[in-house]
């Protein structure tokens, strides 16, 4: 099962030293900021053997489920259910 998923790790793997090869061009040395592009590549790998698509393919989808999200909470937020502020909960002051 594992070794399906090589393929799409070392593509993955292999266009962000890519990018970064690119991004330094005609340096010797360089320091390059690995933090935001291994979290990328952990999307893109995530997205590729889950999903079948890359993250950037998926990025829009991800922003409207984030914005999907948000309005389902503000709207829980604005329903009152008579009787509930009689509920214990943290957020309720009685």
């Amino acid at each position: 099962m594992y070794q399906s998923w090589v393929p799409e790790v070392t593509d993955s793997t292999r266009t962000m030293f890519y990018k970064w090869e690119d991004e330094n061009k005609d340096i010797d040395e360089f320091e390059i900021e690995v933090s935001k592009d291994l979290q990328d590549l952990t999307s893109d790998i995530i997205s590729k053997v889950a999903f079948g698509s890359n993250y950037e393919e998926g990025k829009e989808i991800f922003k409207l489920l984030d914005q999907q999200f948000n309005l389902v909470f503000l709207t829980m937020r604005s329903v009152y259910i008579p009787g509930s502020r009689y509920v214990y909960e943290k957020n309720n002051h009685i």
